[in-house]
């Protein structure tokens, strides 16, 4: 009777520790995706920024242009 009982409760203590186990593995599980979601957000991010430092000298010359062009008109 005494080892049905410590076999239950080392049972137990082990669907404990699975139990915490996977919760531990769902949190990391779902933390890796929110990292992967902000690395993939900020790529995208990083790439419209470049794009925008591309733009930038071609306007700044448009703007000179433009200026140059309404002082002759």
């Amino acid at each position: 009777m005494k080892q049905n009982a410590k076999i239950a409760k080392r049972l137990d203590e082990s669907l404990a520790a699975q139990n915490k186990i996977y919760e531990v593995n769902r949190e990391y599980t779902r933390d890796l995706f929110k990292m992967k979601q902000q690395i993939k957000s900020l790529e995208e991010e990083k790439t419209t920024l470049q794009k925008q430092l591309q733009i930038a000298p071609a306007c700044k010359y448009l703007n000179i242009l433009l200026i140059s062009i309404l002082q002759i008109i």
